[in-house]
Protein backbone atom coordinates (compact mmCIF):
# COMPACT_ATOMS: atom_id res chain seq x y z
CA UNK A 1 0.00 0.00 0.00
CA UNK A 2 1.28 3.48 -0.89
CA UNK A 3 1.53 6.24 1.72
CA UNK A 4 -1.48 8.18 2.95
CA UNK A 5 -3.28 10.67 0.76
CA UNK A 6 -3.31 14.31 1.91
CA UNK A 7 -6.67 15.98 1.44
CA UNK A 8 -8.65 18.93 2.79
CA UNK A 9 -11.97 17.93 4.36
CA UNK A 10 -14.79 20.34 5.15
CA UNK A 11 -16.34 20.01 8.60
CA UNK A 12 -18.23 22.24 11.02
CA UNK A 13 -17.68 25.34 8.90
CA UNK A 14 -13.89 24.92 8.56
CA UNK A 15 -11.45 22.83 6.52
CA UNK A 16 -9.06 20.28 8.04
CA UNK A 17 -5.95 19.09 6.23
CA UNK A 18 -6.08 15.32 6.73
CA UNK A 19 -4.02 12.20 6.13
CA UNK A 20 -6.27 9.50 4.67
CA UNK A 21 -5.58 5.84 4.01
CA UNK A 22 -7.44 2.58 3.61
CA UNK A 23 -10.60 1.35 1.94
CA UNK A 24 -13.25 4.11 2.11
CA UNK A 25 -15.82 1.46 3.01
CA UNK A 26 -13.77 -0.08 5.83
CA UNK A 27 -14.45 0.61 9.54
CA UNK A 28 -13.52 4.23 10.27
CA UNK A 29 -10.69 5.22 12.63
CA UNK A 30 -9.99 8.90 13.37
CA UNK A 31 -6.67 9.75 15.02
CA UNK A 32 -6.46 13.08 16.86
CA UNK A 33 -3.11 14.67 17.71
CA UNK A 34 -2.32 16.98 20.60
CA UNK A 35 -0.12 19.99 21.37
CA UNK A 36 2.28 20.82 19.75
CA UNK A 37 1.90 17.96 17.28
CA UNK A 38 0.05 17.72 13.97
CA UNK A 39 -1.27 14.98 11.72
CA UNK A 40 2.19 13.59 10.94
CA UNK A 41 2.49 12.63 14.61
CA UNK A 42 0.44 9.56 13.64
CA UNK A 43 2.66 8.59 10.69
CA UNK A 44 3.63 5.27 12.34
CA UNK A 45 -0.03 4.33 12.68
CA UNK A 46 -1.95 5.49 9.61
CA UNK A 47 -0.60 3.00 7.07
CA UNK A 48 -0.43 -0.06 9.40
CA UNK A 49 -4.03 0.49 10.50
CA UNK A 50 -5.13 0.90 6.89
CA UNK A 51 -3.31 -2.28 5.91
CA UNK A 52 -5.08 -4.05 8.77
CA UNK A 53 -8.46 -3.26 7.24
CA UNK A 54 -9.47 0.19 8.50
CA UNK A 55 -10.24 3.51 6.88
CA UNK A 56 -7.99 5.99 8.71
CA UNK A 57 -8.24 9.78 8.97
CA UNK A 58 -5.62 11.79 10.84
CA UNK A 59 -6.43 15.51 10.62
CA UNK A 60 -4.46 18.57 11.52
CA UNK A 61 -6.97 19.81 14.06
CA UNK A 62 -8.26 23.38 13.87
CA UNK A 63 -5.56 25.93 14.56
CA UNK A 64 -2.78 23.58 13.48
CA UNK A 65 -0.49 23.31 10.45
CA UNK A 66 -2.47 23.45 7.19
CA UNK A 67 -5.98 23.43 8.69
CA UNK A 68 -8.29 26.42 9.24
CA UNK A 69 -7.36 28.74 12.09
CA UNK A 70 -10.53 30.56 13.17
CA UNK A 71 -10.00 33.84 14.98
CA UNK A 72 -10.97 34.11 18.64
CA UNK A 73 -10.66 31.93 21.72
CA UNK A 74 -14.34 30.98 21.62
CA UNK A 75 -13.73 29.07 18.38
CA UNK A 76 -11.66 26.51 20.32
CA UNK A 77 -14.09 25.38 22.99
CA UNK A 78 -14.07 21.63 23.42
CA UNK A 79 -17.69 21.29 22.30
CA UNK A 80 -16.71 22.88 18.99
CA UNK A 81 -13.68 20.62 18.66
CA UNK A 82 -15.95 17.61 19.12
CA UNK A 83 -18.24 18.89 16.38
CA UNK A 84 -15.22 18.99 14.04
CA UNK A 85 -14.85 15.25 14.64
CA UNK A 86 -18.56 14.58 14.19
CA UNK A 87 -18.37 16.40 10.87
CA UNK A 88 -15.53 14.14 9.74
CA UNK A 89 -17.59 11.08 10.65
CA UNK A 90 -20.59 12.37 8.72
CA UNK A 91 -18.42 13.45 5.80
CA UNK A 92 -17.14 9.88 5.55
CA UNK A 93 -20.75 8.71 5.29
CA UNK A 94 -20.74 7.01 8.68
CA UNK A 95 -22.80 7.09 11.82
CA UNK A 96 -19.94 6.10 14.14
CA UNK A 97 -16.16 5.90 14.28
CA UNK A 98 -13.35 4.55 16.43
CA UNK A 99 -11.47 7.45 18.00
CA UNK A 100 -7.83 7.54 19.03
CA UNK A 101 -6.32 10.60 20.66
CA UNK A 102 -3.09 11.78 22.24
CA UNK A 103 -2.76 14.76 24.60
CA UNK A 104 -5.36 17.37 23.55
CA UNK A 105 -6.58 14.97 20.89
CA UNK A 106 -7.27 12.53 23.70
CA UNK A 107 -9.28 15.17 25.54
CA UNK A 108 -11.42 15.71 22.44
CA UNK A 109 -11.85 11.95 22.02
CA UNK A 110 -12.88 11.57 25.69
CA UNK A 111 -15.41 14.40 25.38
CA UNK A 112 -16.85 13.03 22.15
CA UNK A 113 -17.30 9.60 23.73
CA UNK A 114 -18.96 11.13 26.79
CA UNK A 115 -21.25 13.66 25.15
CA UNK A 116 -21.90 11.96 21.78
CA UNK A 117 -21.82 8.25 22.71
CA UNK A 118 -23.93 7.36 19.69
CA UNK A 119 -21.04 8.46 17.48
CA UNK A 120 -18.13 6.64 19.13
CA UNK A 121 -17.70 2.90 18.63
CA UNK A 122 -14.44 2.49 20.55
CA UNK A 123 -11.99 4.81 22.26
CA UNK A 124 -8.19 4.68 22.60
CA UNK A 125 -6.60 7.50 24.60
CA UNK A 126 -2.93 8.26 25.17
CA UNK A 127 -1.45 10.14 28.10
CA UNK A 128 -4.31 12.46 29.01
CA UNK A 129 -7.17 12.05 31.50
CA UNK A 130 -10.84 12.71 30.94
CA UNK A 131 -11.37 16.53 30.79
CA UNK A 132 -13.56 16.57 33.87
CA UNK A 133 -11.01 14.57 35.87
CA UNK A 134 -8.27 16.90 34.66
CA UNK A 135 -10.23 20.02 35.55
CA UNK A 136 -10.96 18.75 39.05
CA UNK A 137 -7.30 17.90 39.59
CA UNK A 138 -6.12 21.34 38.45
CA UNK A 139 -8.62 23.22 40.59
CA UNK A 140 -7.72 21.21 43.68
CA UNK A 141 -4.35 22.43 45.07
CA UNK A 142 -1.89 19.57 44.83
CA UNK A 143 0.68 17.88 42.61
CA UNK A 144 -1.32 18.20 39.37
CA UNK A 145 -1.68 21.94 39.86
CA UNK A 146 2.10 22.20 40.03
CA UNK A 147 2.60 20.05 36.94
CA UNK A 148 0.11 22.19 35.01
CA UNK A 149 1.80 25.54 35.71
CA UNK A 150 2.44 26.07 32.00
CA UNK A 151 -1.30 26.29 31.33
CA UNK A 152 -1.36 29.54 33.27
CA UNK A 153 1.53 30.88 31.20
CA UNK A 154 -0.37 30.01 28.02
CA UNK A 155 -3.19 32.38 29.07
CA UNK A 156 -0.96 35.43 28.66
CA UNK A 157 -1.59 37.42 25.47
CA UNK A 158 1.23 37.36 22.97
CA UNK A 159 4.08 36.31 25.25
CA UNK A 160 3.74 32.52 24.72
CA UNK A 161 3.62 33.04 20.94
CA UNK A 162 6.82 35.05 21.09
CA UNK A 163 8.55 32.50 23.33
CA UNK A 164 7.69 29.56 21.10
CA UNK A 165 8.31 31.27 17.77
CA UNK A 166 11.76 32.68 18.54
CA UNK A 167 14.53 31.31 16.34
CA UNK A 168 11.87 29.72 14.17
CA UNK A 169 10.77 27.42 16.98
CA UNK A 170 14.10 25.57 17.17
CA UNK A 171 14.67 26.00 20.94
CA UNK A 172 11.17 24.64 21.60
CA UNK A 173 11.71 21.67 19.32
CA UNK A 174 14.98 20.91 21.08
CA UNK A 175 13.16 20.85 24.42
CA UNK A 176 10.50 18.60 22.91
CA UNK A 177 13.17 16.21 21.67
CA UNK A 178 14.97 16.18 25.02
CA UNK A 179 11.74 15.37 26.87
CA UNK A 180 11.08 12.22 24.82
CA UNK A 181 12.86 8.90 24.66
CA UNK A 182 15.09 8.94 21.58
CA UNK A 183 14.58 8.60 18.69
CA UNK A 184 10.95 9.76 18.93
CA UNK A 185 11.52 13.13 17.23
CA UNK A 186 14.97 12.61 15.74
CA UNK A 187 15.31 13.99 12.23
CA UNK A 188 11.89 15.64 12.31
CA UNK A 189 12.82 19.22 13.17
CA UNK A 190 12.19 20.61 9.68
CA UNK A 191 8.65 19.25 9.41
CA UNK A 192 7.67 20.44 12.88
CA UNK A 193 9.12 23.90 12.33
CA UNK A 194 7.28 24.14 9.01
CA UNK A 195 3.98 23.27 10.72
CA UNK A 196 4.55 25.75 13.55
CA UNK A 197 5.52 28.53 11.15
CA UNK A 198 2.21 28.43 9.28
CA UNK A 199 0.50 31.85 9.61
CA UNK A 200 -1.50 32.02 12.83
CA UNK A 201 -0.47 28.55 13.97
CA UNK A 202 0.92 29.42 17.40
CA UNK A 203 -2.11 31.48 18.36
CA UNK A 204 -4.46 28.80 17.07
CA UNK A 205 -2.63 26.08 19.00
CA UNK A 206 -2.52 28.11 22.22
CA UNK A 207 -6.19 29.06 21.94
CA UNK A 208 -7.05 25.48 22.87
CA UNK A 209 -5.64 26.17 26.33
CA UNK A 210 -7.18 29.63 26.52
CA UNK A 211 -10.62 28.27 25.70
CA UNK A 212 -10.21 25.45 28.23
CA UNK A 213 -10.06 28.01 31.04
CA UNK A 214 -13.79 28.58 30.58
CA UNK A 215 -14.74 24.90 30.33
CA UNK A 216 -17.02 23.35 32.91
CA UNK A 217 -17.95 19.84 34.02
CA UNK A 218 -20.10 17.30 32.28
CA UNK A 219 -23.27 18.65 30.66
CA UNK A 220 -26.55 17.34 32.12
CA UNK A 221 -27.30 15.18 29.09
CA UNK A 222 -24.03 13.25 29.34
CA UNK A 223 -24.38 9.55 30.28
CA UNK A 224 -23.26 8.35 33.68
CA UNK A 225 -20.44 6.38 32.09
CA UNK A 226 -18.85 6.13 28.65
CA UNK A 227 -20.39 3.08 26.96
CA UNK A 228 -17.70 2.65 24.29
CA UNK A 229 -14.95 0.11 25.10
CA UNK A 230 -11.92 2.17 26.09
CA UNK A 231 -8.16 1.71 26.22
CA UNK A 232 -6.06 4.17 28.22
CA UNK A 233 -2.34 4.10 27.40
CA UNK A 234 -0.07 5.55 30.06
CA UNK A 235 3.66 6.26 30.00
CA UNK A 236 5.42 5.28 33.22
CA UNK A 237 7.70 8.31 32.81
CA UNK A 238 4.85 10.77 32.30
CA UNK A 239 5.97 14.25 33.36
CA UNK A 240 2.81 16.34 32.89
CA UNK A 241 0.10 14.26 34.60
CA UNK A 242 -0.14 12.41 37.89
CA UNK A 243 -0.91 8.67 37.57
CA UNK A 244 -3.96 8.85 39.85
CA UNK A 245 -5.84 10.51 36.99
CA UNK A 246 -5.77 7.29 34.96
CA UNK A 247 -7.98 5.25 37.25
CA UNK A 248 -10.22 8.25 37.92
CA UNK A 249 -10.82 8.53 34.18
CA UNK A 250 -11.42 4.82 33.71
CA UNK A 251 -14.00 5.01 36.50
CA UNK A 252 -16.09 7.01 34.03
CA UNK A 253 -16.06 4.08 31.56
CA UNK A 254 -18.30 1.05 31.46
CA UNK A 255 -15.50 -1.04 29.93
CA UNK A 256 -12.05 0.47 30.43
CA UNK A 257 -8.57 -1.02 30.20
CA UNK A 258 -5.34 0.53 31.47
CA UNK A 259 -2.13 -0.17 29.55
CA UNK A 260 1.12 0.97 31.18
CA UNK A 261 4.23 1.13 28.99
CA UNK A 262 7.74 2.42 29.53
CA UNK A 263 7.50 5.87 28.00
CA UNK A 264 6.96 9.56 28.54
CA UNK A 265 4.11 11.87 27.57
CA UNK A 266 5.18 11.16 23.97
CA UNK A 267 4.39 7.46 24.31
CA UNK A 268 2.71 7.02 20.88
CA UNK A 269 5.86 8.31 19.18
CA UNK A 270 8.24 6.31 21.36
CA UNK A 271 6.51 2.95 21.55
CA UNK A 272 4.62 2.49 18.29
CA UNK A 273 5.92 -1.05 17.85
CA UNK A 274 4.49 -1.97 21.27
CA UNK A 275 1.30 0.01 20.94
CA UNK A 276 0.26 -1.15 17.47
CA UNK A 277 -0.35 -4.85 18.22
CA UNK A 278 -2.30 -3.97 21.36
CA UNK A 279 -4.30 -1.33 19.54
CA UNK A 280 -5.08 -3.61 16.59
CA UNK A 281 -6.22 -6.43 18.89
CA UNK A 282 -8.52 -3.96 20.62
CA UNK A 283 -9.92 -2.51 17.40
CA UNK A 284 -10.63 -5.97 15.99
CA UNK A 285 -12.16 -7.41 19.16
Amino acid sequence: MSGPERVHLATNGIVLHTLCAGDPQAPLVILLHGFPDFSEGWRDYVTPLAEAGFRVLAPDQRGYNLSSKPVGVASYRIETLVEDVIGLIEGAGRERAILGGHDWGGAVAWWAAHTRPDRVEKLAVFCVPHPTVMRQAILRPGPQTLKSWYMGFFQLPGLPEWAFARAGGRPFFQQLEKGAIAPAFRGREAEYLAAWQQPGAWTGMLNWYRAARAQVGLPPEAPAKIPAPTQFYWGKREAFMIPELVDASLALCERGERIDLDGTHWLPHERATEVLPRLLAFLKS
